[in-house]
């Protein structure tokens, strides 16, 4: 049979060399023809049950049990997808639900399931790079961390991910700009149901965003935080190499966001290492691929975890512990400095600047997940690359007409 897709270039059936994956016809729909791109979108489909095709992954692996066809066409076991909610939507629920020894057992126990369901790693991921989530009203503060990046001699690839309406051309070119690729994860979960109609769809979107980039080695990081030096060291950091996982602490004050509670209800032990904060995180996927689908797993289901724990930032190493593997941490210790978190290298200098108390915005933004101290940006001269930054932000104000 002829290939039904001119951009493709490969067989139209078997095992590709090329794309490193068996494939059929449907894989030829998605296929734009490179490597990266069609192996991306084809696991993406294959994992949310809408291709009925072998698993995307080597020449000898069985076919997948995320989905079964019958006479009616594919039917979706949603509780044994990657990352769909479980859940049904719209239940009301009594005061303290999540609280019930029942239901969180039944969280428990889906967890466990979850855990043999997912596939081997596939191998269509590539290379190093950043990701970055943040659209709509963080796209100032991502655009400003992009600069920073290029500002300080990165030059990494980067992915920008963002929700349904956050993103005009204009955005998309201003990052194209300085090298990086925008990807909006509402349509690639078209269908899912994994995002919640709910505020809370960025705290989601950061687990969807690294499991699905197309990069194998991911430096994370939040809109709001930026390197104060070139980070891409960080893949070369030997713990980093033995672990594959790099998360950092959160400020002791937030020791509260994690309670004995949390280990419990998820069947972990607790934490003595304490609360991890998420505004940057490093992961090789192919080291720890159960742990970042698993994490996935927790922020698919954010109406209970998320009473549970405080957002995504612990469901990182939660699932490290619920998997049993190991992480690193860079420095042990953190920094809470005027607008916000400092996060530290191992020879306890600054890395990260978190901003979490002063985002970058032009407009006076409410910011559902963490309170803003004045109602627009300040000034903070004892954070490196503040000129730089405050002169990319007049940059845009001048760009969208407000002086």
């Amino acid at each position: 049979m002829p290939n039904p897709n001119p951009l493709c270039e490969c067989p139209v059936a078997g095992y590709c060399k090329r794309h490193k994956m068996h494939k059929n016809e449907a894989f030829h729909a998605l296929c734009s023809g490179a490597r990266g791109q069609a192996g991306w979108k084809y696991f993406v489909a294959w994992e949310s049950g809408a291709l009925g095709a072998t698993r995307p992954i080597d020449a000898h692996v069985d076919p997948p049990p995320f989905a079964y066809v019958t006479g009616a066409g594919v039917m979706l076991q949603t509780d044994r997808k990657i990352g769909t909610v479980t859940q049904s939507a719209g239940v009301v629920r009594a005061s303290g639900w999540w609280n019930d020894a029942a239901v969180q057992a039944s969280h428990r126990d889906r967890a466990t399931t979850f855990i043999t369901t997912i596939p081997r790693y596939p191998g269509h991921f590539d290379g190093q790079g950043i990701v970055i989530t943040g659209g709509g009203k963080y796209f100032v503060s991502a655009y400003i961390t992009i600069r920073v990046i290029r500002h300080v001699g990165c030059t990494l690839p980067i992915e920008v991910w963002y929700l349904d309406g956050e993103m005009d051309d204009e955005m998309i070119d201003m990052v194209a700009e300085y090298g990086g690729t925008c990807h909006n994860a509402s349509e690639l979960a078209r269908g899912t149901g994994y995002f919640l109609d709910h505020w809370w769809k960025g705290w989601q979107l950061k687990a969807f965003a690294l499991l699905h980039s197309s990069f194998r080695e991911v430096l994370m990081l939040d809109a709001d935080s930026y390197p104060v030096k070139d980070p891409s060291f960080v893949f070369d950091w030997l713990p980093y190499k033995e672990t594959g996982a790099i998360i950092w602490p959160d400020v002791g004050a937030s020791a509260r966001l994690f309670p004995p509670l949390a280990a419990r209800v998820l069947g972990v032990p607790q934490f003595t290492e304490g609360a991890a904060e998420s505004g940057q995180i490093v992961f090789n996927k192919q080291q720890t691929w159960q742990a970042v689908c698993l994490a996935k797993h927790y922020n698919a289901n954010a109406d209970f975890v998320y009473h549970i724990l405080y957002g995504d930032k612990d469901t990182f190493p939660v699932a490290c512990h619920r998997i049993g593997l190991p992480y690193s941490r860079m420095n042990p210790n953190c920094k809470m400095n005027g607008p916000g978190i400092q996060q530290l290298d191992q020879h306890g200098n600054v890395l990260f600047n978190h901003r979490i108390h002063d985002k970058f915005r032009i407009f006076n933004e409410r910011f559902d997940s963490t309170s803003q101290r004045n109602t627009t940006h300040q000034f903070f001269s004892n954070w490196q690359h503040e000129d730089f930054c405050h002169g990319v932000l007049t940059e845009l104000t001048k760009r969208w007409g407000k002086t």
